[in-house]
């Protein structure tokens, strides 16, 4: 019920309100006792945050997430893939990245920078 107050609250909300509610929603994610279904229906609302149109959001999301073997996978490799200030957090610290991961994701961005020249 929460998580869906705050879905609803979050698409009317200024961008530097919304990055602290994406961070605080990550935290509660990671550090409180969440029931399992309100531990999915944040998982959902992190997946459903990739989408939001400011930096500040996205990168709230992966600087909460960035250090904790804890946060959802999903998230993590999404966020890897964003533009360079909201990946590099996890890129530089997610323990769920692993070498393969890295390695593929330096692929992908060679094989986009070939195709753009």
């Amino acid at each position: 019920m929460i998580v869906r107050q705050f879905l609803h609250w979050v698409r009317q909300a200024p961008a530097g309100e919304r990055a602290e509610a994406t961070s605080a929603l990550a935290r509660a994610y990671l550090y409180s006792d969440l029931s399992s279904d309100d531990r999915a229906a944040a998982e959902g609302a992190m997946i459903m945050l990739l989408d939001d149109s400011s930096p500040l959001v996205r990168r709230a999301l992966a600087e909460a997430l960035a250090a904790d073997e804890n946060a959802p996978r999903v998230v993590v490799h999404a966020l890897a893939t964003d533009q360079p200030d909201v990946a590099l957090p996890v890129l530089s610290g997610s323990p769920l990245l692993l070498e393969d991961d890295l390695v593929d994701l330096i692929r992908r961005e060679d094989h986009r920078i070939s195709r753009a020249t």
